[in-house]
């Protein structure tokens, strides 16, 4: 039995987006060492995400079950990613 309709799609585009955020907080930790002057643009999964988390309050009306699945997915996958590059900031930050 095959995957479910739209799943390769999904997994495509959060892989797409995992990338994106990749280069994004790499970028950002080469320029905290002096490594790059280049910043880059925000990816839009992640701004939606500050937004969620600055305002407390989700992007489109309704409860949680009303959001839409693939931008949930998206900002899930922005907090993991932002999550491991903090650590890892942390870690830096201890043997400095």
């Amino acid at each position: 039995m095959g995957r479910p309709f739209g799943e390769y799609e999904l997994e495509k585009l959060l892989h797409e987006l995992e990338e994106t955020l990749m280069n994004y907080f790499g970028a950002q930790n080469e320029i905290k060492l002096g490594l790059s002057a280049i910043i880059p643009e925000k990816p839009q999964a992640l701004i939606y995400l500050e937004q969620r988390e600055e305002f407390r309050a989700l992007p489109f009306g309704g409860g949680f079950l009303d959001q839409p699945y693939i931008l949930m997915m998206e900002m899930k996958r922005c907090a993991d990613i932002r999550n491991i590059f903090t650590a890892i900031q942390k870690q830096q930050d201890r043997r400095v």
